[in-house]
């Protein structure tokens, strides 16, 4: 609402099919991710870039971001059109497992909603990520805890499912970012501070640190417990992920540690 006013603006299908062949043609790539939050709001037009892929015969996969409620409006001849263009995988922003912290950011979706488009890309045999957010000030172990089950009952949907959990940082001239101000805490003041500042890996003074460590034990468990068939030296650890998952186990974290050693880059 602050840069588009709510405003929503599109390049016509015709023009983004001729200037992706062009350069499918000229810098030949084999896979497209359109990095918009609008890409799905207008069901014609997806129809329509869908339609322009095939009739150009563009042998390239993509993936799109796609709200959780605009996938239950989706018809099912859009979800096949799609599919057959090339559509590999979506994004669907969840934040939160909780469906009060969801009314709470303003999300103006429902987690039947999240599920329910889930289940649609399963049937289709699509990919979908589904970022959630944690950490965030004055939130309750309950919101938590709902979060972490809601990443399991997606991930155990399908395969083709993957998850990724950030902490909460402040963006700057939203109203968490206000009561997070309020509360003391100490903002960037400078483009070149905020420049420096990590959005990925760092989390919040409000955050306990059991928490921390019980969320980061469960984003390397889950991301095994659930993967697609892999090397047979990763199924004994793919058992225990499972195991430790559903029963919600994530103390003593021998497993985690050796693969840390043995390879750091796993756990990132």
């Amino acid at each position: 609402p602050y840069v588009f006013k709510r405003k929503w603006n599109a390049i016509a299908p015709a023009r983004m099919g001729e200037e992706l062949e062009y350069l499918w043609q000229r810098f030949p790539f084999d896979d497209l991710n359109f990095q918009d939050e609008t890409f799905f709001t207008h069901a014609d037009r997806v129809a329509a870039i869908a339609e322009e892929f095939l009739r150009r015969n563009l042998k390239f996969s993509w993936a799109g971001t796609l709200r959780a409620d605009q996938g239950v409006r989706m018809s099912d001849d859009l979800f096949a059109l799609c599919k057959r263009s090339g559509l590999r995988r979506v994004m669907i922003g969840v934040e939160s497992g909780d469906q009060q912290t969801l009314n709470w950011l303003k999300k103006d979706i429902t987690l039947e909603q999240v599920f329910a488009t889930a289940e649609r890309c399963k049937r289709f045999d699509l990919g979908a990520i589904f970022p959630f957010i944690v950490g965030f000030p004055q939130e309750s172990p309950q919101s938590v805890e709902a979060s972490l089950q809601a990443v399991k009952h997606l991930r155990a949907m399908s395969p083709k499912f993957e998850t990724v959990i950030f902490f909460y940082q402040p963006y700057p001239g939203s109203p968490i970012a206000d009561l997070v101000r309020a509360s003391g805490y100490p903002m960037p003041q400078t483009l070149e501070q905020w420049a420096a500042f990590d959005y990925v890996e760092s989390y919040g003074p409000w955050v306990p640190q059991e928490k921390w460590e019980r969320v980061q034990r469960f984003k390397f468990y889950q991301r095994f417990a659930w993967s697609e068939k892999g090397s047979l030296l990763k199924w004994p650890l793919k058992r225990l992920a499972r195991w430790r998952c559903e029963r919600d186990f994530y103390k003593f974290p021998i497993e985690k540690r050796l693969v840390e050693w043995l390879r750091p880059a796993a756990s990132a």
